[in-house]
């Protein structure tokens, strides 16, 4: 199935499929950890409205399946060797099957073309974390936004 599935760079028209991947996985996939009131307020900052702004702002890479969007993420350039990994999310029924890795991995090589000592960091989900960890990002510690837990991780490419 891999074989099938591929990266490529997200376009603007795609904001609404995006938009309903991140909306459907952190339904299914978040909400157990963070609550419903969490998850609408999340939900709410990836209107198709403000992926199509988030696609022009930076880069922003989509999996593929068959002609649908399963995945996304996207880097945010933070300075000439720094970068975060924001808005990271796989359709739940894809989860565990080698997409995030796929999706990831496609990311951090357009991180490595901006820099050869790129330093990546991002705010993982408690879903998240043991899928960042097997990826070689490290811990940093918890970082709480209200209610909403994260860990912060950071991986030197």
């Amino acid at each position: 199935m891999m074989d099938e599935v591929s990266i490529r760079r997200a376009h603007v028209a795609d904001a609404d499929q995006i938009s309903a991947v991140i909306a459907e996985t952190l339904d299914v996939s978040n909400k157990p950890d963070y609550g419903a009131e969490n998850i609408a307020s999340v939900t709410a900052h990836f209107t198709p409205g403000k992926v199509a702004e988030l696609l022009v702002e930076r880069c922003y890479l989509v999996a593929q399946l068959g002609g649908k969007i399963i995945g996304a993420v996207n880097l945010k350039l933070t300075g000439l060797d720094s970068g975060v990994v924001s808005a990271f999310f796989v359709l739940p029924d894809q989860q565990g099957l080698g997409v995030g890795k796929k999706l990831l991995g496609a990311l951090e090589v357009e991180a490595r073309a901006r820099s050869a000592n790129m330093v990546l960091s991002l705010h993982a989900s408690i879903a998240g974390e043991k899928f960042y960890l097997s990826q070689g990002y490290i811990g940093h510690g918890d970082v709480w936004d209200g209610t909403q837990r994260t860990i912060r991780m950071t991986k030197t490419l």
